[in-house]
């Protein structure tokens, strides 16, 4: 008989905060979140335990009708998903900057996701941006319905309507370059190694 999985425990913002030490992450219970996802498997790559800490919905709490946001735009003045907590430094919101320090935070031994080469790190990065960045294939999704969601990402009908053909074109792109890739004997988006670019796009693309 197979053993029941254990829910994560969660601490709250506030929790993760006022703490001094430990990497603490945003999430919503319940709800695979792709950034979070994609920075939780970051982290599981360079080794980097992580504390799990309540990201709150968007939208105004019935109850005591505040924005439930507003303690989160108080501590890290803004209010996306995943908000990156490390030591007592400055919480991190942005992709790039949670990459840069998980990969300075990281064990010895694990690969190098962001390579030391810079004509590798151009093509990295560039990749990334196509995958994360605004107007990127993230983005674009997002843009596929009027939603709360969408709304934050500048949802309108004109964009919604030129989002389908530039997500076809980012994943184009990847399909050719994977195809690149492996007629040079590699199975990795850029060079020989494992890459933060091979990881976001392995979970954002779901």
């Amino acid at each position: 008989m197979s053993k029941k999985m254990e829910s994560p425990e969660f601490i709250t913002l506030d929790e993760a905060a006022a703490m001094t030490t430990g990497t603490r992450v945003t999430f919503v219970p319940g709800i695979p979140a792709m950034f979070s996802e994609a920075l939780k498997n970051i982290c599981f790559v360079k080794g980097v335990p992580l504390i799990r800490a309540l990201h709150p919905f968007m939208g105004i709490d019935k109850t005591t009708g505040n924005d439930r946001q507003t303690r989160l735009y108080e501590l890290t003045s803004q209010t996306s998903l995943p908000t990156m907590f490390h030591e007592q430094e400055r919480p991190r919101s942005v992709w790039i900057e949670q990459l840069a320090l998980a990969e300075r935070i990281g064990k010895a031994g694990t690969p190098l996701l962001i390579p030391s080469d810079f004509e590798l790190r151009v093509e990295v990065f560039g990749l990334c941006a196509v995958i994360l960045a605004e107007d990127g294939f993230v983005w674009n999704t997002r843009l596929l319905a009027d939603s709360p969601l969408g709304r934050k990402y500048g949802f309108t009908e004109e964009a919604s309507a030129a989002a389908p053909s530039k997500i076809a074109e980012a994943i184009t792109l990847i399909d050719r370059r994977l195809e690149t890739q492996e007629q040079h004997g590699s199975r990795f988006l850029v060079g020989d190694a494992l890459t933060a670019a091979d990881i976001y796009w392995a979970t954002l693309s779901m």
